[in-house]
């Protein structure tokens, strides 16, 4: 049985567009070192987040996001997502301590 990992991430630039085409390639994997652990989780790329929607749409339908987002908020309060990948820039980073 496969499991799923909904992933979000936040940045759609440089950073983003290269974790997009990792995760994306992970379904191609076949016969990694730890096959048994590797085939039984599959990523799925849920939800996006970027303030800039003509490089998150772009990203989106260049790697098969299910959905975008302008906001990161919206993002970590999705409970269906499993994994946060923060590629975002520093200014666009989440604030978590004040």
């Amino acid at each position: 049985m496969t499991k799923q990992l909904r992933i979000g991430m936040l940045g759609a630039g440089f950073i983003g567009s290269f974790h997009s085409y990792a995760l994306s390639l992970q379904s191609l994997i076949r016969n990694p070192p730890c096959a048994a652990i590797w085939l039984a989780v599959l990523a799925v790329l849920a939800v996006l987040a970027d303030l800039n929607e003509v490089v998150r749409t772009v990203v989106q339908k260049r790697f098969g996001w299910e959905q975008t987002t302008s906001s990161w908020e919206e993002l970590v309060a999705d409970r269906t997502i499993d994994v946060f990948v923060n590629a975002g820039t520093k200014s666009t980073a989440p604030r978590t301590c004040d």
